[in-house]
């Protein structure tokens, strides 16, 4: 074989292996942020960032955590607090030469970040009736894909209910075509007496191949709550709610004329039983 034709060999054979590792990257490359549960059963409250190669930022009884990498081929930063109830994720292979090829565009980077917390609600006075509090979650991200198929992911799972096990079912997700990613869910329950809820939130991000997954913007929650109602958060610090009137129900005036008068049909109705 002539020298020639064995570097054609020897750069076709390096050019398929890189672009089956891309296309394995690309198979692989969804981060499941729901899978990591962890934090929730061994603590009450708590939040963990990491972004890939780095370790592990925050963990139980922590209410804020930051994580950043930069790598030759890109960065990634992921953060969450609980104080205002916001997940932020960024991964990126951008920082490469224009002129790539396969081989030097399939970096990868990755990064996620989780939150948990505990609240009770309690009614200050049980004579008002049901309380009604609401809540949202919202996602504000993009994807940008790269060179030579290079793509990207995000992974969002959230929940915020009554239901202990809820965590281990959130809601969830999941974005990998490039544009804006934007994204609310919002529902409501109502209470009567003292009523425990559980939080989750996570959000996972991962790019290849001088893409981007730009999810710095924001994975935020918020909820609204009747000023009659006490907050008892396990952490220290959890995202203040927007405080909102009570509301009860005042008897009309064609009410109470009703009511005044079937008490005086009652009235004359035990007077004439005694007269007789």
């Amino acid at each position: 074989m002539r020298s020639a034709d064995r570097h054609r060999l020897v750069f076709a054979t390096t050019l398929a292996t890189t672009l089956a590792a891309t296309l394995a990257t690309a198979a692989t490359a969804r981060p499941v942020a729901a899978q990591s549960l962890s934090g929730p059963f061994t603590s009450r409250w708590g939040v963990t960032a990491q972004t890939i190669f780095g370790p592990v930022q925050g963990g139980p009884f922590v209410t804020a955590a930051t994580s950043t990498s930069t790598l030759p081929g890109g960065s990634a930063t992921a953060s969450a607090a609980l104080s205002d109830g916001a997940l932020h994720v960024m991964a990126g292979s951008t920082n490469l030469p224009p002129s790539c090829w396969p081989a030097t565009c399939s970096w990868t980077s990755s990064g996620s970040a989780y939150a948990w917390n505990i609240v009770t609600l309690t009614p200050r006075a049980s004579d008002h009736g049901t309380r009604t509090v609401s809540w949202k979650f919202s996602l504000d991200g993009g994807i940008t894909y790269g060179k030579f198929g290079g793509g990207a992911g995000a992974d969002a799972a959230f929940y915020y209910g009554t239901d202990p096990s809820g965590p281990i079912r959130p809601h969830t997700e999941y974005y990998s075509r490039p544009g804006d990613a934007n994204y609310v869910f919002s529902s409501s329950v109502d209470i009567v007496g003292p009523t425990t809820f559980y939080f989750y939130a996570s959000l996972a991000a991962s790019a290849y191949g001088s893409a981007t997954a730009d999810f710095g913007n924001t994975m935020r929650f918020t909820w609204e709550v009747p000023d009659d109602v006490i907050i008892d958060s396990a952490a220290p610090q959890f995202v203040a709610p927007t405080i909102i009137p009570t509301v009860t129900s005042t008897p009309e005036p064609a009410s109470l004329a009703l009511v005044g008068t079937g008490l005086a049909m009652v009235g004359a109705l035990i007077r004439r039983r005694r007269r007789a």
